[in-house]
């Protein structure tokens, strides 16, 4: 039996996020990847594990979410609102491997509109 070479899990859409991303981002910012945020973190009563987040470098504020979702059809945004409630940044859904590898032009115009 062969693998489907078609078939991407979350994680191959992250790392393709992360590809199209490095290098990419504004000397300020880091990108980071499975953020783990303990109990209590903004106030929630769970913790919570993000998929990607951009970091302000002196400050260690997480200033844009990223969640990553390896079908192009997922409507999912429940746990988005969550982790924008607890980190008080916005939150970018990545739906789908292709939105994924292009994601640099999106992610910019997100970084350049935030304070």
């Amino acid at each position: 039996m062969a693998v489907n070479p078609q078939h991407y899990s979350e994680s191959d859409c992250r790392l393709a996020a992360a590809i199209a991303l490095h290098g990419r981002l504004p000397e300020r910012y880091i990108l980071k990847t499975e953020v783990k945020l303990p109990r209590g973190y903004g106030g929630s009563t769970r913790g919570a594990r993000l998929d990607m987040a951009i970091i302000e470098r002196e400050s260690g504020r997480i200033v844009l979410v990223i969640e990553t979702k390896r079908s192009p059809r997922s409507t999912a945004s429940a746990q988005g609102e969550r982790y924008g409630a607890m980190t008080k940044a916005p939150v970018l859904y990545l739906r789908g491997f292709e939105a994924c590898q292009a994601c640099a032009a999106v992610v910019l115009e997100r970084l350049a509109g935030i304070a």
